[in-house]
């Protein structure tokens, strides 16, 4: 299913004109944040064969970014970033060196909560306690392997937003993962009519089960949908085979620089090709104008200071982020370059870990210590697919890249040593999870 609004939208590369409500409010909104666990952009605004009817309908009431980056694309990085608003040399978590959230950090549940709001996490189940990004929740809720939104704990959390048996006002935070791999789905929907792949047959069985869980929220509750990271998805079928073939020579491959062509079909988690790092981003509410679409770039950090911007919020000092609020309102916005990396548990090894910064148009990748490693520089805005690596023949640009990436390093250095390591105990519970993922 196409969504000619928004693919309008992006043809004219323009913001709809919209009336712009007040960031004001009155009485405090209840708060649903959904996170959306390896979701795909373009399956997102609508371009892939899956039928999301509910999804369509919610970007139409809502602001959606068509240039949101993650941080990350490995789910320890990227949430701690949305939580934190700070990049990963403040946070510190990642999927390979497992810290604990550093205690001169506030998250945006503590925000919440000391605004008077009931804080609730439901969260899949490797993002253990001990991480510490449970502060600031009344209910930090883990749920186990065979829960999904589509059993008796998604019917419970239906049930509890239907009946308003939470204390209000609420932020409750939905980390789903119905997307990852092996793609989770009924069987009503495992049919070719609801996708051409199983990603897009997964989506719809998803998009399905949404609409039920939002039909008795409250019209004024603020919602925020966006993704931890995105994902490779194949085109076809026999791409779809081939990639799980192979995916177990991935670092043979890419050492000897056929990964691309073989194994990218279907991954994230081993590097920062746009399909991994773009990402959805949706905020619906009272204080945002409905149809609006907005293809500057913004990151993940900026998220959670939004937020506490549009609602009155406290957050913590030292952030990396900055409110979008002025970009909503049509005021003056300065885009500013995005910190990516990865080195999490898939690059066991760190001669393979890799780190960049995005731009609105450019987008320059290297390895951190890996000095062999090709540099990679694309012109995004003429060559969106990343086809032609630039980085040989533009060697200007190269070096102001890495200037400006050096300089973006520098920025986001935290003050101070804050890192605490998890428990080897701890340790093994998160590696128990991240092999039960495919991870391991």
């Amino acid at each position: 299913m196409t969504d000619v609004f928004l693919n309008k939208t992006e043809k004219a590369n323009r913001t709809l004109q919209t009336e712009i409500p007040s960031a004001k409010i009155g009485k405090k909104p209840n708060v649903v944040f959904l996170l959306i666990d390896t979701f795909n952009l373009n399956s997102f605004l609508g371009k892939g064969s899956a039928k999301i009817p509910f999804l369509n309908s919610l970007k139409k009431q809502s602001v959606v970014f068509t240039q949101a980056i993650s941080t990350s694309c490995n789910t320890y990085t990227s949430t701690a970033s949305i939580f934190t608003g700070t990049y990963r040399p403040k946070h510190g978590l990642t999927t390979h060196v497992q810290n604990v959230l550093g205690s001169n950090l506030k998250t945006l549940a503590e925000s919440f909560k000391e605004a008077g709001y009931y804080t609730i996490a439901e969260m899949e189940r490797s993002v253990i306690k001990e991480l510490g990004l449970c502060r600031g929740f009344d209910e930090y809720n883990i749920r186990q392997n065979n829960e999904t939104i589509y059993t008796n704990w998604g019917k419970n959390i239906t049930k509890r937003l239907k009946e308003k048996s939470s204390k209000e006002p609420f932020f409750l935070f939905l980390h789903l993962c119905e997307l990852h791999r092996p793609r989770l789905m009924t069987k009503e929907f495992n049919k070719k009519k609801f996708g051409k792949i199983a990603y897009e047959r997964s989506l719809s069985c998803l998009d399905f089960y949404l609409a039920k869980m939002f039909e008795n929220v409250k019209e004024d509750t603020v919602i925020v949908l966006v993704a931890d990271h995105g994902e490779m998805i194949p085109k076809n079928k026999a791409d779809e085979y081939l990639n799980h073939a192979l995916i177990g020579y991935y670092m043979v491959l890419r050492r000897l620089g056929l990964s691309r062509k073989f194994c990218e079909r279907e991954s994230h988690g081993t590097n920062l090709r746009e399909d991994v790092i773009r990402i959805p981003l949706l905020l619906k509410g009272t204080m945002f104008p409905k149809g609006k679409v907005i293809s500057k770039t913004v990151s993940q950090v900026d998220i959670p200071v939004t937020i506490a911007d549009c609602l009155g919020l406290k957050m913590g000092k030292d952030l990396d982020g900055k409110s979008l609020m002025p970009l909503i309102q049509e005021k003056e916005f300065a885009e500013k370059p995005v910190f990516i990396e990865e080195r999490g548990v898939k690059l066991p090894l760190k001669q393979d870990w890799v780190e960049g910064i995005r731009t609105g148009k450019w987008k320059y990748v290297h390895g951190v210590f890996n000095k062999k490693m090709p540099e990679e520089l694309y012109d995004l805005e003429h060559d969106p697919k990343e086809k032609t690596n630039l980085a040989c023949k533009n060697t200007d640009k190269v070096r102001e890249m890495r200037t400006m990436l050096a300089t973006l390093k520098r920025k986001i250095a935290p003050k101070e040593n804050n890192k605490q390591a998890l428990s080897s105990e701890d340790h093994k519970s998160v590696e128990k999870e991240l092999r039960r993922m495919g991870y391991m």
